[in-house]
C-alpha cells in the first residue's frame, strides 16, 4: 500500500513588510487607517478581523492577538453556518473583601449578647401569645424571613437543612410541612451559645 502524497495547500503571498496602515492579523492593505485601537496598547485590527477577535472567549473574555490585553468580548452567534465560540458571560469576580466583612457582621451579630437577650425575650412573649407554634424554637438574632412571612429568630425561624441537602431559613410550622411533619432537629451540639438559647436557658 503506497503512502498518499498530501495536497499542496495554496498559502498567499504575505509582504515583506508591514506597512503602517496594513491589518496585522490578514495583512490587508491600507485597511487600519481611520480604525480606532482595540486595545489599551494601541493596536488596530480591520472591520472584518475584529468580529472575529473579539468572539473569541479566552480566560474570562477576549484578548488582543497581538499583546493579550483584555478587550470587550462581544460573542459573535454564527461565522459562515456555525458557531465560532460559546456566549458565556464575563466570570463573575469575587471580592473577598466585601465577603470578609460580611462574616465579621455575621459573627459581630451573634456574639452581642445584649441583642440576643432581648430577642430571646421577644420569642418567649410570642410563644405565650400562640403567634408561632408551641414547638417553636429561639433561632437567634437575625433578621432572615420564612416564607409563611415571619422573619427573625424571635419569630422561631432557624437555619434548617430541607429533603434536598439545601439549608434554608425556616419557621417549625413550615419545616414540618415541607418534611412531612418531622420535627425539626436541635442546633449542633458544639455550639453552646445556641443550644442555650433554643432550650430557653436564659442568655
Amino acid at each position: 500500500m503506497s503512502a498518499t502524497t498530501p495536497l499542496p495547500i495554496p498559502v498567499p503571498d504575505l509582504p515583506e513588510q508591514l506597512g503602517e496602515h496594513d491589518c496585522p492579523i490578514c495583512f490587508e492593505p491600507d485597511t487600519i487607517r481611520e480604525r480606532e485601537p482595540v486595545c489599551p496598547n494601541g493596536h488596530r485590527i480591520c472591520a472584518d478581523c475584529q468580529p472575529h477577535i473579539q468572539s473569541v472567549y479566552v480566560r474570562g473574555g477576549a484578548a488582543c492577538p497581538l499583546c493579550r490585553a483584555p478587550i470587550p468580548f462581544i460573542p459573535e452567534e454564527r461565522v459562515g453556518g456555525r458557531p465560532l465560540a460559546p456566549a458565556q458571560p464575563p466570570r463573575r469576580v469575587v471580592d473577598h473583601t466585601q465577603r470578609q466583612e460580611r462574616r465579621d457582621r455575621a459573627n459581630a451579630a451573634f456574639n452581642n449578647l445584649p441583642a440576643r437577650r432581648e430577642a430571646q425575650q421577644v420569642f418567649l412573649q410570642n410563644r405565650r401569645e400562640g403567634t408561632i407554634p408551641a414547638n417553636a424554637r429561639f433561632g437567634g438574632f437575625h433578621q432572615r424571613r420564612c416564607p409563611c412571612g415571619r422573619s427573625g429568630g424571635s419569630q422561631g425561624v432557624r437555619f434548617l437543612k430541607l429533603r434536598d441537602n439545601t439549608r434554608r431559613y425556616r419557621c417549625e410550622a413550615c419545616y414540618a410541612q415541607e418534611m412531612d411533619g418531622a420535627e425539626a432537629p436541635p442546633p449542633p451540639a458544639w455550639n453552646l451559645p445556641a443550644v442555650a438559647a433554643h432550650d430557653d436557658v436564659p442568655l
